[in-house]
């Protein structure tokens, strides 16, 4: 969050008011945009070679075991799972 407010030129307490008067959190939103990432990428089998650990560090997350409890708490889905339903 205050990496992006820096980056935004404005201040992390009025990034946080704007997003908060959207119902929504920055650390939310960073989090959700990352389990977008990691769903894309786990689904789309040109990166199949890559291990759950990859898929989590490219995605912007610490661990593996942060990216899991983020999939199966916005798509309810376990990477494994999610391999297995692509388009």
């Amino acid at each position: 969050p205050a990496r992006l407010a820096r980056e935004s030129g404005v201040s992390l307490r009025h990034l946080q008011a704007v997003f908060s008067e959207a119902g929504t959190s920055v650390a939310g939103e960073i989090r959700r945009d990352r389990a977008r990432i990691a769903r894309s990428t786990l689904q789309d089998t040109r990166f199949d070679e890559l291990s759950v650990e990859e898929v989590a560090k490219q995605s912007g997350f610490g661990s593996s075991v942060s990216m899991r409890r983020a999939l199966e708490e916005i798509y309810n889905l376990n990477p494994r799972e999610l391999r297995n339903r692509r388009s």
